[in-house]
């Protein structure tokens, strides 16, 4: 059985009773123990945030929502398996140390890397995995993507039903000046993530399609598609696009000023191998006991946040008046 990401905050955690926060603790190191500590994210300083699995409502309240007809209906999905998603967008300086040139309009080291298409974003995950040699790095998926942004709650925004304070989380067209700017100056969502309705939009891996009015379990998109997804708030966006359930699909080689990524770390690619038997045994009582001995025991590693260190035009689901590039 799943388990209800709700109780992940410390505040739910002590609602939830102190067994409740023994058991949270108690999972959250077992799935965390096995990482190999990635050192490529220790070079970029990449930092990642661990989530749990659940389950969560995704897609659009039509009653409290505009623009609302892609993100229908609202529907279950389960998250089964943990992982970890980037606490940051990926910035230009991190872009710089794996690509050979800054794509970005807003130049600036400490701003997300922006005007990336998926294709590039998708190279840039491939280099990373390259240069780390396993399989680790990826792009979310739509699901996670909105699971992580949710953070357990289930409004418009994170914070509330109004944008009355989006500003404080966000930066969008009221206070942005029209560019992005560093990323972390907003305050997280609840569980730790910055930036997720402002600044950039982000990729996902997902081909963009309508929603099923089933209960999915890691969904992931069609196998094909013309349009990959992207997701959350931007410099640029008026509030009502910064929503959570928000989601477009632009071509994959399209380059905007407001699209960039964040990365996910996969925690089964990274969890440590097990070494098999060095030496030949005769009898299955023997093959188990050698197996039992070649295991190696789990290293303890913080759970909550992990830092691995220490122009074609949009095929929008949204009117393009008020969700457009200025570039």
């Amino acid at each position: 059985m799943t388990k209800n990401i709700k109780y992940r905050s410390f505040g739910h955690l002590i609602s939830f009773g102190l067994l409740g926060a023994f058991l949270f603790l108690a999972n959250s190191a077992s799935w965390a123990a096995e990482v190999i500590p990635s050192q490529v994210a220790k070079e970029l300083g990449l930092e990642f945030v661990f989530v749990e699995p659940g389950e969560f409502l995704m897609g659009a309240d039509p009653r409290l929502e505009r623009f609302t007809s892609y993100a229908l209906p609202k529907h279950e999905v389960v998250i089964s398996n943990p992982f970890y998603l980037g606490k940051f967008e990926v910035t230009q300086k991190q872009w710089l140390a794996v690509m050979d040139r800054n794509p970005s309009r807003f130049k600036a080291p400490d701003h997300p890397v922006d005007s990336v298409s998926w294709e590039k974003a998708q190279e840039f995950v491939d280099k990373l995995n390259a240069k780390e040699g396993r399989q680790i790095f990826r792009l979310p998926t739509e699901a996670e993507w909105e699971y992580a942004a949710r953070a357990g709650t289930d409004m418009v925004f994170p914070f509330a039903n109004a944008a009355l304070v989006l500003g404080d989380y966000a930066w969008f067209t009221n206070n942005s000046g029209l560019s992005t700017h560093p990323v972390g100056q907003k305050k997280p969502n609840p569980w730790g993530f910055h930036d997720l309705l402002g600044n950039v939009r982000e990729w996902t891996s997902d081909w963009m399609a309508p929603y099923s009015d089933q209960k999915a379990i890691d969904p992931k998109g069609p196998a094909k598609g013309q349009d990959r997804v992207a997701r959350g708030g931007a410099f640029n966006f008026i509030d009502v696009n910064c929503a959570v359930s928000r989601r477009v699909g632009y071509a994959p080689n399209s380059r905007h000023n407001f699209l960039g990524l964040r990365l996910v770390m996969d925690l089964e690619a990274a969890k440590e191998p097990k070494d098999p038997p060095t030496e030949p045994v005769e009898g299955a009582k023997d093959k188990l006991d050698l197996n039992k001995a070649a295991l190696k025991p789990a290293e303890a590693q913080s759970t909550e946040s992990t830092l691995l260190n220490s122009s074609t035009e949009p095929k929008s689901a949204e009117p393009l008046a008020s969700d457009q590039s200025n570039g």
